[in-house]
């Protein structure tokens, strides 16, 4: 197809122009909003960076002033006497059930911390029961100063039995 262009050379100069003309208005459109956008971002991170680096020296400062170091001084305090302090119960409980032979029973056990005394009660089948438990408690290494009342030798079966003993923490 052969294409005709019958508009004079001034005529088609005008539009050239026109045409140059419109496409450099829409790349400086283009290049001012890209322009906007990225000022925009920029001043919208400087002012988030200027409110973390705030937030940072308002940070330092309590940790530096006397009375923050102080407090933090009095926590890590508190937290090492409550950790010298605790005592593992359930493992001496596990400890204490291992000695415990067939026939008995224990009914109550009263572990006291401060005095580190542990009182139990409880049941034996036998006597020969009890005995063994007598024995074991005697020879575990959690436990120290066994002490029985004759009481509990008076029966020959289902000995009630006490038993005081001093707790090795």
């Amino acid at each position: 197809m052969i294409e005709l262009n019958l508009l004079p050379r001034a005529i088609k100069k005008q539009i050239t122009k026109k045409t140059q003309y419109v496409a450099m208005v829409n790349n400086a459109l283009i290049l001012t909003a890209v322009f906007l956008i990225v000022s925009g971002l920029m001043l919208a991170s400087q002012k988030y960076m200027a409110y973390e680096v705030n937030m940072v020296n308002k940070n330092n400062e309590q940790m530096t002033q006397p009375s923050g170091i102080e407090e933090i001084n009095n926590l890590m305090s508190e937290a090492s006497t409550v950790q010298k302090d605790f005592v593992k119960w359930s493992k001496i409980l596990n400890n204490f059930l291992a000695l415990l032979p067939a026939g008995n029973t224990i009914q109550s056990i009263n572990l006291d911390r401060g005095q580190a005394i542990m009182t139990m009660s409880g049941r034996a089948k036998t006597r020969n029961d009890f005995l063994q438990l007598k024995a074991n408690l005697e020879n575990s290494q959690i436990l120290s100063g066994i002490e029985s009342p004759i009481s509990n030798l008076l029966h020959r079966t289902n000995v009630d039995f006490t038993i005081q003993a001093k707790l090795n923490l």
